[in-house]
């Protein structure tokens, strides 16, 4: 069928348990969430991706293997530009800022609106 099986890794994901994903899932990618908890946007300060989550990051990347996409409250360009430039992250999702832009436009702005926020 095709499909992957795409695991998500939080700060708190133990050594053992990515390195264990690493093993087993070398077809896919990692979901690494920035904070713990339900997803949403956030305000997050650049000293955060610069020290805290750097660390946190880096440890996925080298213990896994696999490219790893961050995400959970990640809601404005600044955000994913700082990701982009401090982690060197593989990708960056923004779903949740996404979707209140979605659920904000009108069917005669839908377009429109998701043009200007990609």
């Amino acid at each position: 069928n095709d499909i992957s099986f795409v695991p998500i890794l939080t700060p708190l994901t133990s050594a053992e348990r990515v390195q264990k994903i690493g093993q087993m899932m070398a077809s896919s990618f990692c979901y690494c969430t920035t904070v713990l908890g339900v997803t949403g946007a956030r305000d997050f300060l650049r000293n955060y991706f610069e020290t805290e989550y750097l660390e946190v990051y880096n440890r996925f990347k080298s213990q896994t293997g696999m490219p790893c996409i961050v995400g959970f409250g990640v809601s404005s360009p600044e955000t994913v530009q700082m990701i982009r430039e401090l982690l060197k992250a593989d990708g960056v999702v923004v779903g949740s800022a996404f979707m209140k832009c979605l659920q904000e436009a009108t069917s005669e702005t839908v377009g429109k609106d998701v043009v200007a926020f990609l």
